[in-house]
């Protein structure tokens, strides 16, 4: 989870975690309980900003790195466009106990009703696994692939696709680059800015220097995992790759097909101590779109591990590697390869703090001989194991209570005098509960960015909660900013809970984090 959704996700559980428990349990002071609670309970979007390192903090919630230590069997459901992916393949590398994985096009929900297409009945799957497991049936459940995976191919991009074209594929075991890999150098053209991917390292040296702009990105995906409306994926690119490195391969002669996390080792340095790379692989179609097939983030700071991140020195060359996120991705005959780098990721990332520029260098260098680079790891050319028979009729589950939606929103916003781009999202609606109980929930955010001041972001965020329920209306409302300065982020935060139109709880906050070279 990047910085901005982070922030986003915290400022909405604090409203989530200040409704009470209702309906009360026998002879329980519900109102004390929950009072006692409130006051109890941490504004937890603290913490999480403050430990902007990897260490104890994060490890308590991590398998890494003691993945052997899982004794129980698994089964995994991943999605291609879900901020969970990696760590699907992850732990079917390493994980040492008896394990599959289904990895489907699907964002951060449920397989029988995320987008996009095609669904399955994962629910059923659940159960023939566990009554493997639980009940000892000897129904197959483990003779199945170790992965299965839906490979995708080209289609045309848009925020809320129904579904992607392609096909089932399935493998006994997983391992990385089970496929063997296929490396793409970078090479200048002769455009500024418009470079080559080629399949011999370049012979001759260059480089490409582009400016640190803190809004670009507003034509990616709207976070990290998209999920229902209004958290759309990628459209067209093209728009973000104005102003950058853009490398782009000759037209495949032949289908190219990738699975699993590709990586960019790229020659970089920067005017600035404090930066981050943002690398974006894609599918040029012949009539020039760019669709966005996988993407990775790094802080450079964090270039020698996420523990005790380093400044970058301005103007000295650095080897870097940038992981970008797992992807099941077939590049048809005809269409090319496409690798843009960037400085930020707008609203997804929260900008580096300093204004200046990036260089990324090609060809041979005494750092590396190869010089940057992409590689891919690349699919099997065939499959080992059958794919499952998965029941794609959706399963008839009981229908409890009902509700409506919010109409979503999902805007962006350039301010021409002011120099910034906001970003402007809302998400809401009203679920019946099965017992005549009603719950409204909703959250609006507003980001704004400035290319001019890249230090000074700005986070508005309202969530509101209101219950109904056993003859009482609980109304939660957490009004919160978060902003930044070259030197910290700032968290100002509003909680005010009301019980049959009183006031029952209220908490503040102010707080002033420092910067650690993020």
């Amino acid at each position: 989870m990047t910085a901005s959704e982070l922030t986003q996700y915290a400022v909405s559980q604090v409203g989530t975690n200040a409704l009470p428990a209702l309906p009360a349990r026998p002879g329980e002071d519900w109102q004390a309980a929950w009072r006692e609670r409130l006051e109890a309970t941490p504004i937890w979007m603290v913490p999480w900003l403050a430990n902007q390192v990897d260490g104890p903090y994060w490890r308590q919630g991590s398998l890494a790195p003691a993945y052997e230590e899982i004794e129980a069997a698994i089964l995994m459901f991943g999605g291609w466009m879900d901020s969970y992916i990696d760590p699907v393949f992850r732990m079917l590398d390493r994980c040492t106990a008896p394990r599959r994985a289904i990895v489907g096009n699907w964002v951060h929900t449920f397989p029988d009703e995320g987008y996009p297409g095609p669904n399955l009945d994962w629910l059923h799957e659940f159960v023939r696994f566990f009554d493997f497991w639980l009940k000892e049936e000897q129904n197959g459940a483990m003779d199945e692939p170790g992965l299965t995976w839906f490979q995708r191919d080209y289609a045309a991009p848009e925020a809320f696709p129904v579904g992607w074209p392609g096909s089932w594929r399935a493998a006994r075991a997983y391992g990385p680059s089970a496929g063997g890999n296929a490396t793409f150098w970078l090479s200048g053209g002769e455009q500024s800015l418009r470079g080559a991917l080629d399949a011999q390292p370049a012979t001759a040296w260059g480089a490409e220097t582009f400016a640190h702009r803190a809004t670009v990105g507003t034509s990616g995906g709207l976070s990290w995992g998209a999920g229902s409306a209004p958290n759309g994926l990628a459209r067209d690119i093209r728009r973000d790759e104005v102003g950058l490195p853009v490398f782009i391969s000759r037209p495949l002669d032949e289908p190219l097909a990738v699975l699993g996390p590709a990586v960019a080792t790229l020659e970089v340095s920067s005017s600035m101590t404090v930066a981050t790379l943002v690398v974006r692989l894609s599918d040029v179609a012949p009539d020039g779109t760019s669709s966005q097939v996988s993407m990775g983030i790094l802080n450079l700071t964090h270039r020698n591990g996420h523990t005790k991140p380093e400044p970058m020195v301005p103007g000295r060359p650095e080897l870097v590697r940038v992981a970008l996120r797992s992807a099941g991705y077939r590049f048809a005959a005809g269409h090319r390869i496409g690798l843009s780098v960037g400085s930020s990721l707008w609203p997804v990332i929260w900008p580096s703090p300093e204004s200046g520029s990036l260089t990324i260098h090609q060809g041979p260098s005494a750092l590396d001989r190869g010089g940057s680079r992409l590689e891919l790891p690349l699919a099997p050319a065939d499959d080992d194991a059958e794919v499952p028979s998965f029941l794609t009729t959706l399963p008839d589950l009981d229908e409890v209570g009902g509700g409506r939606d919010d109409s979503p929103r999902w805007q962006v916003t350039e301010d021409v005098l002011a120099g910034t781009t906001t970003v402007s999202t809302h998400d809401g609606g009203e679920t019946v509960l099965e017992d005549g109980g009603r719950l409204y929930s909703a959250e609006s955010h507003d980001l704004a960015a400035s290319d001019q001041a890249p230090a000074v972001a700005n986070m508005t965020s309202a969530v509101r909660y209101v219950l109904e329920r056993d003859g009482h209306r609980v109304e939660v409302d957490v009004d919160a900013t978060t902003s930044s300065d070259a030197g910290a982020f700032r968290m100002v935060m509003d909680l005010r809970v009301r019980l049959d139109g009183d006031a029952f709880f209220d908490r503040g906050l102010d707080e002033r984090i420092p910067r650690r070279l993020v």
